[in-house]
């Protein structure tokens, strides 16, 4: 990958991290920020913060996948 495509990568990355619910990018940042764990999210929000990181964390991967394949966002 070049440092081009990296950089474009990155684009489509934080367009997708803003375009997620408010919750999910909630999560994200606490967890991958703040260091918070799991546990402590959960009580925070009132919800599981696993099962939010997770929905994250798949539409990342396949949104990284779908670059890799085309080349696009």
């Amino acid at each position: 990958m070049t440092l081009l495509d990296k950089r474009e990568l990155m684009v489509c990355l934080n367009h997708k991290i803003t375009a997620l619910p408010e919750k999910q990018r909630l999560v994200s940042g606490l967890k991958e920020f703040s260091q918070m764990s799991l546990d402590d999210i959960s009580g925070f929000i009132g919800e599981s913060a696993a099962v939010l990181l997770h929905r994250v964390r798949t539409t990342l991967y396949s949104s990284i996948e779908q670059f890799q394949e085309t080349g696009r966002c």
